[in-house]
């Protein structure tokens, strides 16, 4: 990882707990409703749709209620202006989750995203947008998840 790569973090009250099974079990209510596979176990593998667009990820590490690590093993970016439409290809997002105060510390690294890729201003928009989408599923609010 370097310094350049996407990161966000949040504090939200909810436990370790629920953070883990929103990032596991959770993804349609926070990311997009266009989800397949499955998420929790490592070895698993699961598919992420926006249209045209597709994400497909590899858990390689599983540490329930403090850590995941996904890779990216197929991606099609369906976005106009892009010439590098697979650059996701071989990134990994890092999730990990502290304890802080009455909630969860929950930090975000997409290894890989810098701005050195075609797509950086565009993916890290699409990120922070869908995290903020998390956030609100973990406050107990409705997800701006991505429709089919």
């Amino acid at each position: 990882m370097t310094t350049t790569d996407y990161q966000h973090s949040f504090t939200v009250p909810a436990s370790m707990e629920t953070v883990y099974a929103a990032l596991t079990a959770g993804i349609p209510a926070w990311w997009t409703e266009d989800f397949s596979g499955k998420a929790t176990q490592p070895g698993e593998v699961f598919t992420v749709r926006f249209g045209g667009t597709f994400m497909t990820f590899r858990i390689d590490a599983a540490l329930p209620g403090h850590k995941l690590t996904w890779t990216c093993t197929d991606n099609l970016q369906d976005m106009p202006g892009l010439s590098h439409r697979t650059e996701w290809i071989g990134t990994r997002m890092h999730w990990q989750l502290t304890p802080e105060g009455n909630g969860t510390h929950l930090e975000m690294v997409h290894e890989g995203l810098n701005p050195e890729v075609e797509c950086w201003n565009i993916c890290q928009q699409g990120w922070n947008f869908f995290l903020g989408s998390l956030r609100k599923v973990l406050e107990g609010e409705k997800g701006d998840t991505w429709k089919v």
